[in-house]
């Protein structure tokens, strides 16, 4: 193992250390890697979700959704008013 080698490990011994010996401040940094995980997951469906709609806007699919949304209302409504 060159010296450079054995420099890296030390370093990274001593970097496992003193974050194996606070278990408060572990446990904080993973309460913030899960909020940034989770920001950060909210922002993407966001910009899916954002895209998505745009698109179906853009392909003209709006009025069929809408149109067939007002069947199934008015066949809710006749269903309702059978029983």
């Amino acid at each position: 193992m060159t010296p450079e080698e054995q420099k890296t490990i030390d370093r990274l011994i001593v970097s496992i250390n003193k974050a194996s010996s606070r278990p408060w401040r572990v446990f904080f940094m993973g309460i913030l890697s899960g909020i940034g995980s989770g920001i950060g997951a909210t922002i993407g469906l966001s910009i899916l979700v954002a895209a998505a709609f745009y698109f179906f806007k853009l392909s003209g699919l709006e009025q069929a959704f809408h149109n067939t949304l007002q069947t199934m209302k008015e066949l809710a409504g006749t269903l309702k008013s059978i029983r």
